[in-house]
């Protein structure tokens, strides 16, 4: 596997899954291995329905969740994404939105010059994903970035 060579970017991505999805890290990283053939699940934390913050791939090892930006950035998803009418919604629930809060603050506090954006932010991506606008909700941290997209 490859290693981050610099985190320029922490990412925001939803599973695209229901909000009563009781998706979980191992699940997700089940199906990027057999499904997609990735070597590992894509993203370096999971936040499931329940709020935990759960780890997936180790944050020294390139992910495999935006392309092109792998090498330098590190991707979050929350278990969700789709509203009750399937399409996309912001539906993270209150310890969702209480684990992200505190997942970036850490990483931020570790990761001061990236940029938190979601991965509609980036170039060529054709996706609601997140579901909301990362980088105006927390607009704060991103007075320190030093990289832009």
């Amino acid at each position: 596997m490859t290693p981050i060579k610099e985190v320029r970017y922490i990412v925001v991505h939803c599973s695209g899954n229901s909000a009563t999805s009781q998706l979980r890290a191992k699940d997700i990283r089940l199906f990027h291995m057999v499904e997609r053939h990735f070597a590992d699940i894509g993203y370096h934390y999971v936040i499931p329905t329940d709020g935990t913050i759960e780890l997936g791939r180790k944050c020294n090892v390139a992910g495999a969740h935006v392309k092109g930006y792998n090498q330098y950035s590190i991707g979050i998803c929350y278990v969700g994404g789709l509203g009750d009418d399937g399409a996309p919604a912001d539906t993270r629930n209150a310890a969702q939105r209480k684990s992200l809060d505190k997942l970036i603050a850490e990483l931020h506090a570790t990761f001061p010059k990236a940029l938190i954006c979601g991965h509609r932010d980036f170039p060529n991506v054709n996706k609601a994903c997140p579901c909301f606008n990362v980088m105006e909700e927390y607009a704060r941290y991103n007075k320190t970035a030093a990289f832009t997209l």
